[in-house]
């Protein structure tokens, strides 16, 4: 029985960091971005999400600007964590942000382009 009761111990610690939110983790984003609605400026941006997936909500902060989106989570690491985007027309549509740990496909709703 006691060896039961430490086997379940060390799985239950082992298992918990695979539930727990992830650490924010810092990308650059080179030049204006939309997503959603809203547009993001150059700069670098603190990423977080929560959930477990497949789907998470993902939030996107830097200084007083902070931007959330449903993002599918994926989880190749990367080796050069970054963001990917497509253009319509005139505008940059942020579609994706590469981590470390992770990849975020961002669901971006449809923006009109200028």
């Amino acid at each position: 029985m006691k060896r039961v009761f430490i086997f379940a111990t060390a799985l239950a610690l082992t298992a918990a960091p695979l539930f727990a939110s992830p650490k924010p983790e810092t990308v650059h984003i080179s030049e204006p971005v939309m997503l959603g609605s809203t547009q993001l400026a150059a700069g670098d941006y603190k990423v977080s999400w929560a959930g477990t997936g497949p789907v998470v909500h993902v939030t996107l902060t830097s200084g007083k600007t902070s931007v959330s989106a449903d993002a599918k989570l994926v989880t190749p690491a990367n080796n050069d964590p970054g963001v990917m985007f497509t253009n319509q027309g005139s505008t940059k549509i942020l579609e994706e942000i590469d981590l470390r740990h992770a990849t975020l496909q961002l669901q971006n709703p449809e923006v009109a382009s200028n």
